[in-house]
């Protein structure tokens, strides 16, 4: 079913195979050309001609002799082809090839420099133009604003393309039509230059720039890849070597964006990073990871560029169904991601073909697209489409309403992004993209109210529950509890994983001030969920610490009534919501618990609880106020999670890098970790916070260090099945 998104805003010419398409033909599908003999501008006796030259008006004198006597049929409309009948003694014409106009173009700054996308033919035209304007100051350059305009006039002559249409500005400012002509070269000629002018709605004449086509691609991103020791990183797949729903080629990541009208070029920069660094165990935590992007991306700077970093890593301590991460947390938004290659580190076709999609999948994060099973969160929101044969979709939760699975995925999926993602590559408003730029889901996502308020008709035979703290002093981190139960008499397929984390989940909050928040992991675990089959009364449960966010940072950080509903998407596309949870922040008492409340508080701090402790210099404001914390007030309840946080730290190896790039270890404290930890298995129901998930943690870290036989230690799963 290649037709899967009728409502997406653009045609999906994936019926046509694919094919490019001329900028006539796009102009004749809406309906904005009749003169078919458009597409034949030449002949055996007529050379390439340019705009206003003889040869032109040789061509145009030819079209008008009754030498060609041109046919259209439906069929015709459908092949987007005319049919030339020849003519007793007459030449036939012969096609001569246009060159394509869509593309970038950019002027010289004078001092506004204007980058415009245009997208009227070539694969998949989303028949629209887009820009961007910077404005330049002696030897620097700085972004100004973006525009679209989305449902432009189209007219096409022998000589020229013009398009008109109503402008979406980031800026204020009454010239909002714009006029975009651009001369029709053959392909013997250099690509001509796009005149722009900016009028106002009663056509008062603005700006005018003419800019010069720089090209094919619309935008050009700077990719920097680097790998673990002992993974061999991707290269490339034969789409071919499998069946597909696709075109047989030869991909690699680069192509991949490519087909896309993205340009992605190698940084010329790949470093090799050290097992060592995952700690003893050789996995990787999000600490790690989040410290190997500091350190090791050459690239980095924290501001909005077109450059990106992709870790080809073996392994993550989360287990073998992440198979990948896109880094998403304070100010470095949505930068760096990993790829791991435990599970499909040999090069049969099939790992292959799993290789190419997990590093595709993860950049895509990177430019700010959301998974294809969340598209209600986009803004503009849209239908989630779980049946999309997108790079963006789970494999697994492919489901088009007449098949699914990751079987009817790989075998129609054609290794490309659905056409509303690459309306989004192409024009979406440069900070909604850029990376560096606004944080995940800012200018892809709604703020969420709607899914907060709606109610939803629920016959899925499953109940989703929340369990949360109902009175916490402020400071305290928030772990909720999720549970979902099979209510049927039925078995139910489901997703085993329930952490927000890994996207099946979705947290929607209402803070005491009114403002309703989307949940934004700091960092998203790409997944390949393991499927079971929930028999009636069974139930899967799993914690989740939700106190940071990546875009609102700490959530819970004023006293009040916080109310909370999660949701939950089934492999069929099913949206299960819970029960209104409600969480009471109460207000400090006393100045000893403000001061504690301050020292929780802090965005690093945030980060930490999240990454279960991290010695990154990133975070260091963090780690001095954990240690002061400690220090101060080490008999608080709210201390607990603190010393939970700096007891697994403790536990653990940690390989830095100082200033000159030479790494030394920072050995485990095993007597601090024990001491830590040893106080949370006593009365842990006197510690704010703390969750059953939390006191198994430290058991099992102090089990792993030979303390097991002093404590009652069961070992128990991170995602329980029970009867209920």
């Amino acid at each position: 079913m290649n037709n899967i998104d009728p409502s997406a805003p653009d045609m999906d010419y994936t019926t046509q195979h694919d094919r490019e398409l001329s900028v006539e033909e796009v102009a004749a599908i809406e309906g904005y050309s009749e003169d078919y003999s458009l597409y034949f501008i030449g002949s055996a006796s007529i050379p390439p001609s340019s705009p206003g030259s003889q040869a032109e008006s040789a061509v145009n004198q030819f079209h008008e002799t009754p030498a060609l006597e041109i046919t259209k049929t439906n069929s015709q409309l459908q092949d987007k082809r005319t049919s030339v009948k020849p003519v007793p003694g007459r030449p036939i014409p012969i096609k001569t090839i246009k060159r394509r106009v869509s593309g970038r173009y950019s002027n010289c700054p004078r001092p506004w420099k204007l980058e415009l996308r245009v997208d009227v033919d070539g694969y998949k035209p989303a028949k629209m133009f887009s820009g961007d304007f910077f404005h330049s100051s002696g030897s620097t350059q700085s972004h100004f604003g973006s525009f679209r305009v989305d449902a432009p006039s189209i007219s096409v002559s022998n000589s020229q393309l013009t398009i008109i249409g109503i402008a979406e500005c980031t800026w204020n400012t009454s010239y909002k039509k714009v006029r975009v002509v651009i001369p029709i070269h053959n392909i013997y000629q250099p690509s001509a230059n796009a005149n722009v002018t900016w009028y106002t709605l009663t056509n008062k004449k603005g700006a005018e720039y003419v800019c010069l086509f720089e090209s094919s691609y619309f935008r050009t991103i700077q990719l920097e890849q680097d790998r673990e020791e002992d993974v061999a990183a991707f290269t490339s797949y034969d789409t071919g070597s499998l069946p597909s729903g696709g075109t047989s080629r030869t991909l690699s990541v680069s192509k991949a964006y490519g087909e896309a009208g993205i340009q992605i070029q190698s940084a010329g920069t790949a470093n090799v990073i050290p097992t060592s660094e995952a700690n003893a165990n050789h996995k990787w935590n999000n600490a790690e990871l989040h410290d190997a992007m500091e350190t090791h991306f050459s690239l980095w700077k924290n501001d909005p560029h077109w450059k990106v970093w992709l870790m080809h890593a073996n392994a993550h301590e989360y287990g073998t169904g992440l198979l990948g991460i896109m880094y998403d947390q304070k100010d470095k938004q949505r930068q760096g991601c990993a790829s791991f290659y435990q599970t499909i580190n040999n090069k049969s076709a099939a790992n292959l073909r799993t290789q190419l999609y997990v590093n595709v999948h993860e950049l895509g994060h990177c430019f700010n697209l959301y998974h294809s099973f969340h598209k209600q969160y986009m803004n503009p929101p849209v239908p989630n489409r779980p049946g999309s044969l997108s790079w963006m979709n789970y494999p697994a939760n492919y489901n088009n309403g007449s098949e699914s699975g990751a079987g009817a995925y790989w075998s129609s999926f054609p290794f490309k992004f659905d056409s509303m993602e690459i309306i989004h590559l192409r024009h979406a408003f440069r900070n909604n993209i850029v990376m560096g730029g606004n944080p995940f889901g800012q200018g892809a996502a709604s703020d969420g109210h709607a899914t907060f308020m709606e109610n939803i008709i629920d016959d899925s035979g499953l109940r989703l529950s929340v369990s949360t703290p109902v009175y916490v002093p402020l400071g305290t981190p928030i772990n909720i509890n999720l549970a979902l139960e099979n209510i049927s008499e039925n078995s139910k397929q489901v997703f085993m994983d329930l952490n927000p984390s890994s996207g099946l989940t979705q947290i929607t909050l209402q803070k005491p001030n009114g403002k309703i928040i989307t949940y934004h992991p700091p960092i998203r675990q790409c997944i390949n969920p393991d499927l079971i089959n929930l028999e009636s009364g069974q139930s899967i449960n799993e914690s989740a610490y939700i106190g940071f966010d990546a875009q609102e940072k700490q959530l819970f950080d004023m006293p009040g009534t916080y109310q909370l509903i999660a949701t939950y998407y089934t492999p069929g596309g099913d949206a299960i919501r819970s029960e209104l949870s409600q969480i009471r922040v109460n207000a400090p008492i006393d100045q000893d618990s403000e001061d504690l409340a301050e020292l929780l508080l802090g965005d690093d701090q945030g980060m930490l609880f999240f990454l279960g402790g991290s010695y990154s210099d990133s975070l260091r404001k963090g780690n001095d106020a954990f240690q002061e914390i400690l220090s101060r007030f080490p008999e608080n309840p709210l201390t607990a999670q603190v010393a939970l946080v700096e007891g697994l730290k403790a536990s653990r190896d940690f390989l830095k890098l100082d200033d000159r790039n030479n790494s030394y270890l920072v050995k485990m404290d095993e007597s601090k970790s024990v001491k830590l930890l040893s106080s949370l298995i006593i009365n842990p129901d006197g510690k704010f916070g703390l969750t059953p998930q939390n006191v198994h943690n430290a058991k099992r870290c102090l089990a792993g260090m030979k303390y097991g036989n002093e404590i009652n230690i069961k070992p128990i799963k991170k995602k329980v099945i029970a009867k209920a």
